[in-house]
């Protein structure tokens, strides 16, 4: 069974580094500097650090010398001490937006999860079921489908369950219409369950909930014993917790201007 302790510990060591991005410690505190694509700026994850205002000076010092404007703090129940977020909200820091962390023990077996007969949901695993959740998270998420060298990066990384760094993604389907996708990656047992979006025109047709049991299905047959979301408030969470997943605290990602 997984503790509290550890399902936190599992949330604060979710790093999401794709190519193009460069991992920085800088004063205790891990930085993920993150390419234009991934729409995730100068990201820092504080956990423990020595001295809160001087953290927070230096991310943005380091920021600006990077020609970047602002800098993302994702500040959870790990972060160590309290007067880090004190610091970043004296300096202007605006809470852009916050989410739960939710996980579900897979120990004893996955959720029980009601889907509807008329979606289903597949792998990512050739061009046309890559192009297909491109296209609803570009629609959903802003921005536009991979295109060019990361496409074919991405194409070059499907044919088994897993990718090189344990992820896969499932796109859902009504009427032979994609409509849903969502992302998962499997890390020392824990299933991070990420980035689950539908068109908003199809929400309430069971496309989370289809991506979610297929998600969980592969992760699970591939040693996945603890299912780890950091979920919307208003959207996903709803979902999750009447499905049985459990509340570890709150996660709130400020934005500050350096």
């Amino acid at each position: 069974m997984w503790t509290r302790d550890q399902v936190l510990e599992a949330s604060h060591a979710w790093q999401w580094v794709p190519p193009g991005a460069e991992k920085l410690r800088i004063e205790g505190v891990l930085v993920i500097d993150y390419p234009d694509w991934a729409r995730m700026g100068f990201y820092a994850m504080p956990g423990q650090v020595q001295d809160a205002e001087r953290a927070v000076s230096a991310v943005c010092d380091a920021a600006r010398k990077r020609g970047r404007v602002s800098t993302e703090w994702w500040v959870t129940p790990c972060t160590s001490p309290a007067a880090l977020e004190g610091a970043l909200i004296e300096r202007g820091a605006v809470a852009s937006d916050e989410a739960e962390i939710l996980a579900y023990d897979m120990t004893g077996g996955r959720p029980t999860i009601p889907v509807p007969e008329d979606v289903h949901a597949v792998l990512v695993n050739d061009a046309r079921s890559l192009d297909d959740a491109e296209s609803v998270t570009a629609a959903v998420w802003g921005g536009e489908p991979s295109s060019g060298d990361r496409r074919e990066d991405q194409l070059r990384s499907l044919g088994d369950s897993l990718d090189v760094g344990g992820g896969f993604r499932v796109v859902a389907y009504a009427d032979g219409t994609a409509f849903a996708t969502a992302g998962c990656q499997v890390v020392d047992g824990v299933a991070r369950l990420y980035g689950g979006c539908a068109l908003p025109q199809m929400r309430g047709r069971g496309g989370y909930r289809q991506t979610l049991n297929k998600r969980l299905e592969v992760a699970h047959d591939h040693g996945a014993r603890l299912a780890l979301v950091h979920a919307r408030v208003n959207t996903s969470k709803p979902i999750l917790a009447r499905l049985g997943f459990q509340s570890f605290g709150e996660g709130r990602l400020y934005t500050l201007i350096v």
